[in-house]
């Protein structure tokens, strides 16, 4: 049974990966290199930075606590989770936001970081889309769904592909926004559908476990993640 699980999550990965390693063919092909694309390559490495630290974080972390909760007290611990996260979360992109508006920048370089600035905050949304992603993806991975996780991510490329391809002459180079928060939201949407289906909220239960440990752990391991991945 594992191994089949483990099997069908390669070929979901796999499958997911042919899909969204074509976007950044894709915006090359389209926008060509310049302004605009180094903009949005430098906004969204934020965005990126913030899902390899946290959201693997999260994704690995949630899997005991699942493990250790009853069936009623999941939904709670996962939700309890995600707007707490949520919360710290808005703090810090409100921090970044107006770092980014107070650093100084040398003059030359007004326009690149003008436009990066801008998308940063259009993209910001998916630094909390990335957290419920992220304990929905660690519930699903407990409960042996690995195919579900690993193919999630094909949606994510097929939304960005198709909105580069139908907005981008609208859009500009924002259509991969549009692309990126509406395929993280059918992500989001996904996960959450195939957790219904084996979890119904019926089971929920406000009195979920206390989250209060977990957070002091994964606080002190997001840290060490974050300064390895700060590492120029």
């Amino acid at each position: 049974m594992i191994a089949r699980g483990i099997a069908a999550a390669v070929f979901g990965g796999l499958v997911a990966r042919a899909v969204t390693v074509l976007i950044p063919v894709m915006v090359a092909h389209i926008y060509t290199l310049g302004v605009a694309t180094d903009a949005f390559f430098l906004a969204a490495a934020g965005i990126l930075f913030w899902g390899t630290t946290m959201g693997l974080l999260l994704e690995a972390s949630i899997v005991s606590r699942i493990l250790k909760c009853g069936a009623a007290e999941r939904w709670a611990l996962v939700f309890h989770s995600g707007v707490r996260l949520s919360g710290f979360t808005l703090f810090l992109g409100g921090a970044l936001v107006a770092g980014l508006w107070a650093f100084p920048w040398g003059a030359e370089d007004t326009a690149l970081v003008s436009q990066a600035r801008l998308l940063f905050v259009e993209l910001s949304p998916l630094l909390i889309l990335s957290i419920w992603i992220s304990l929905f993806s660690g519930w699903l991975n407990a409960d042996r769904r690995f195919a579900t996780v690993a193919a999630s991510p094909a949606l994510l490329g097929v939304f960005v592909l198709g909105a580069m391809w139908f907005l981008h002459d609208r859009f500009g180079v924002h259509a991969l926004v549009i692309g990126y928060l509406l395929g993280e939201f059918a992500r989001l949407g996904f996960l959450g559908i195939s957790l219904l289906r084996r979890q119904p909220l019926s089971g929920f239960s406000w009195r979920g476990a206390p989250t209060a440990p977990y957070f002091r752990n994964i606080g002190l391991q997001w840290v060490g993640l974050a300064l390895i991945s700060g590492n120029p």
